[in-house]
């Protein structure tokens, strides 16, 4: 692929190490079209502010067992600096970015795996890949169709994930919310059934 003129040129002064870097990036996409790579990337309005944005999202074409590794879902990050960290939020641009407990900073995660979005009851975990890579791990059964959807933290969607959109969020919004209508016909039936009110 090195010797397309279109990479001749792109890579053209690139050190040999940046090469190979970019090389395996390159991979980490082409490996989605692999036909055992179990996953595509699809576009989901469900986070969207009113349903027309388009985003990106992981479904699965093929069923996955607890336990199984998806591994040709993958990523890497790269360490942000403070101020490339400081530009990517002032533009509103930070959905990519990652705060690493291992390294201590702000990350840019990059790779397929970066289209995983959030579930409070996720179905998969990342796992590392040596210093810099991620995969993913299967921790609920998953129906060929289903979206492959992973837990970002606690605190990723404001405190407590009080701004989560997620599908779990959501549902318990609507259990929620039929919990209280329930209660409030009780209550309202309770009312009309004792004289003098």
């Amino acid at each position: 692929i090195y010797s397309l003129d279109f990479f001749k040129d792109y890579l053209r002064g690139v050190s040999q190490k940046d090469k190979s870097a970019f090389g395996q990036h390159m991979k980490r996409y082409l490996s989605m079209y692999v036909p055992n790579a179990g996953f595509e990337i699809c576009d989901t309005r469900r986070y969207s502010q009113e349903g027309e944005e388009a985003q990106a999202c992981v479904i699965a074409t093929k069923d996955w067992s607890i336990g199984d590794e998806i591994k040709m879902c993958s990523g890497m990050i790269a360490v942000l600096a403070s101020e490339d960290d400081d530009e990517l939020k002032r533009q509103n641009r930070d959905f990519s970015v990652m705060f690493s407990t291992r390294k201590n900073c702000s990350c840019l995660f990059l790779g397929p795996a970066r289209f995983m979005n959030h579930d409070c009851d996720s179905n998969c975990k990342f796992i590392p890949l040596g210093q810099a890579a991620i995969t993913l791990k299967v921790v609920k059964d998953v129906k060929c169709g289903d979206e492959l959807t992973s837990f970002y933290g606690d605190q990723y969607f404001g405190e407590d994930n009080c701004e989560c959109r997620c599908v779990t969020c959501e549902r318990q919004v609507w259990i929620c919310y039929l919990d209280m209508h329930i209660k409030r016909i009780r209550c309202l039936h309770f009312l009309h059934l004792v004289p003098g009110i």
